[in-house]
């Protein structure tokens, strides 16, 4: 039997341009995935929980936590904090007053914060990023512009940054990749970052002219930013503190009253039901990334690599229908605990699954199309592959599917490795092979 929907007494229910608006007073939980998109979706007073997938052209609350994956136009928080602990895909995200904390992989238009904009990785894409204190600590971070009204601090990360302006810069010694303008009144401690330019330095050097340059990437001269402010360095209770985030882990909530409603009747009038949610990219303008010095490890994973929290009590809740088919993964996952020692180097030939793999039997169409996924990885890399490739290969062509399954993992995360370190990246086409093979390993 389907769960319920609940929706509390003075619920507003409209249409706008051809979708569902929903309108509540106290706090709002939305579960995924729910077929087709949502025009609006807003408490007034409370607090919007998204657990995706979802696609709602915007979305308002007091505070606003996104877990999951949701697309929209805008989502703001008016007086709370916005937390991305999915992914989110979006035109703008903006905190007003409070904190923006970045936790799951972001790619946005304009990312503001009316407070502290952190991020934490793994990664984020932005047009514009834009607060009066921005702390990168973790992560891949790549964006046209980055405005900071009183401090900037560029951490651990990997940047590909066009400008980077603030009154005061601090520049962490692992921060790695390249921020072509580096712009504040204090001097910068020695860093591995490439570029670095001052604005008037890098015009001379490209000829660009300097208030197009800014105003191109909506980022202010640094002079009509004033003076650097004494304000609180990284790791003190500037923005929100270690056991504030620990603590905004759990979703907040307010009292409400919620009713019953039916879910059937309600799913049929958020959209029809062969309505296709239809992904965007709302950063067209921004190149593709430099190759960085940080290395970034993935896995081929079958596993989502949220938390999920339990939902607080007295909300308006839409809960997942139990037969609701999960979303195909649309990229490969990161994966933290990879040991570099397992990487293949070009001169071993040793075996790094256990003398005891199991044998693994597949019929002739599996090994025809495990070959033919196999040679479209050679034929990608026009006779110089990898060592892991060619080991791979052998396997494949001496029928040891068993090793094959043990040894995927390492030998996806070696090429990798071998593209992060000779600065290109994978095509495509190779890691939809790796899963490809990695599905084909899975069912075997």
């Amino acid at each position: 039997m389907a769960e319920t929907l609940q929706i509390p007494s003075g619920a507003q229910l409209s249409v706008e341009d051809g979708k569902v608006a929903l309108v509540a007073e106290g706090d709002i939980v939305l579960e995924g995935p729910i077929r087709g998109s949502l025009a609006r979706l807003e408490s007034k007073g409370g607090s919007v929980l998204l657990r995706g997938p979802l696609q709602i052209d915007h979305v308002t609350g007091d505070s606003v936590r996104i877990e999951g994956h949701l697309v929209c136009k805008s989502v703001t928080a008016r007086g709370g904090s916005l937390q991305m602990r999915g992914r989110l895909d979006a035109e703008e995200a903006e905190a007003i007053q409070g904190d923006v904390v970045v936790r799951g992989p972001t790619q946005v238009g304009t990312l503001r914060a009316g407070a502290t904009l952190r991020v934490d990785g793994p990664r984020v894409e932005a047009q514009l990023m834009t607060a009066p204190l921005i702390r990168f600590r973790g992560g891949t971070v790549k964006a046209r512009g980055v405005e900071a009204r009183e401090r900037v601090s560029l951490g651990p990360c990997a940047f590909t940054i066009e400008v980077c302006i603030a009154p005061h810069a601090d520049v962490d010694p692992k921060a790695a990749g390249r921020v072509n303008v580096l712009e504040s009144f204090n001097e910068l401690a020695s860093n591995a970052l490439k570029g670095r330019f001052r604005l008037q330095e890098y015009a001379e050097f490209t000829g660009i002219d300097p208030e197009s340059f800014l105003r191109e990437r909506h980022v202010r001269p640094l002079a009509e930013l004033g003076g650097a402010k004494a304000v609180a360095a990284d790791g003190d209770n500037a923005g929100l503190d270690e056991a504030a985030l620990r603590e905004a882990d759990e979703p907040t909530h307010k009292e409400s009253a919620p009713t019953l409603v039916d879910q059937n009747s309600a799913r049929g009038l958020l959209a029809p039901a062969d309505e296709e949610i239809e992904e965007f990219d709302p950063l067209p303008q921004i190149a593709q990334a430099q190759p960085v010095e940080q290395p970034e490890v993935l896995e081929l994973s079958d596993e989502s690599s949220l938390d999920e929290p339990t939902a607080p009590d007295h909300v308006v809740s839409f809960h997942r229908q139990p037969d609701a088919p999960e979303p195909a993964r649309e990229e490969i996952e990161p994966f933290d605990d990879f040991d570099a020692g397992d990487t293949l180097d070009g001169e071993s030939n040793a075996t790094l699954a256990p003398p005891d793999a199991p044998t693994l039997n597949l019929d002739g169409s599996q090994q025809a199309m495990l070959d033919t996924t196999v040679a479209r990885l050679v034929k990608r890399y026009q006779g110089g592959e990898p060592p892991a490739i060619t080991r791979l290969r052998a396997l494949v062509n001496n029928q040891e599917y068993g090793v094959v399954r043990e040894e995927l993992k390492d030998l996806f995360n070696s090429v990798v490795r071998g593209h992060i370190a000779s600065g290109t990246r994978p095509h495509p086409e190779v890691l939809s092979s790796f899963n490809a093979i990695h599905e084909m390993m899975k069912h075997a």
